[in-house]
């Protein structure tokens, strides 16, 4: 039988995937380092501390950044077609004025104790970004903007943009695809997934028991269309 906390003391925002039979988790180490701590397990019930993807401090610089800031909310994922393993986490700079300043990221590696690839900036629009790998090979990055004018749903709308692996960069400029299905707001932390021709929008939301969607989306011509179905 589980039993939690898994994890004792300070592991926040964990995210897990699998390759196999090994399950992996990922946490936020905000101004710490060495960064994103991964966890292994064979059975869901006993872990241990495996690997840091981000150990060089030069490389990525968090010394100046205040407490709570840095690295927040990695996403850790493995592509099979690929065999690679994928970690998108975002750099918070400042709140200052309710102002989210964030740079977002994205690292690689075969094996999931490294060498993990030098981080690509992906884009600064919005955090908790994650990666979805579509089985025609295409990857899309989603994020959560941070709305602070008056008179528009906070926190605000959640984007989605294309990742080339080739060019190692986003195609074009982030897309707002969903503003959420109340207007109490605080919808965060948007992961894409696909079940047969459905595409998935998953999401925390305060005060709301809908958390799952289902979005029709299509891209032609670099414009894209997104249409509700329905919430559960």
């Amino acid at each position: 039988m589980i039993q939690n906390p898994i994890f004792p003391g300070f592991n926040p925002d964990p995210c897990i995937c699998r390759k196999g039979e090994d399950y992996y988790v990922a946490v936020s180490t905000f101004e710490w380092f060495p960064g994103i701590p991964v966890y292994h397990s064979k059975d869901l019930k006993n872990w241990e501390l495996l690997t840091h993807v981000l150990t060089d401090d030069e490389e990525v610089d968090l010394k100046k950044l205040p407490s709570a800031k840095g690295i927040w909310a990695p996403c850790l994922t493995y592509c099979e077609k690929e065999d690679l393993f994928y970690v998108v986490y975002g750099v918070m700079n400042s709140m200052n004025a309710r102002y989210f300043d964030v740079d977002n990221y994205l690292s690689t590696a075969k094996d999931i104790q490294g060498p993990w690839s030098k981080p690509v900036y992906l884009h600064s629009s919005g955090f908790d970004a994650s990666i979805f790998h579509d089985d025609n090979g295409k990857k899309y990055v989603v994020s959560l903007e941070w709305e602070t004018r008056e008179g528009y749903e906070k926190p605000g709308a959640i984007c989605m943009v294309e990742y080339s692996t080739e060019r190692k960069e986003i195609v074009g400029y982030p897309k707002r695809m969903w503003r959420g299905g109340t207007d109490r707001g605080c919808i965060e932390a948007p992961h894409l997934t696909k079940k047969g021709e459905y595409y998935y929008i998953i999401t925390p939301a305060v005060k709301c028991r809908r958390i799952l969607r289902r979005i029709n989306f299509h891209l032609q011509g670099g414009r894209m269309s997104c249409s509700e179905c329905y919430n559960d």
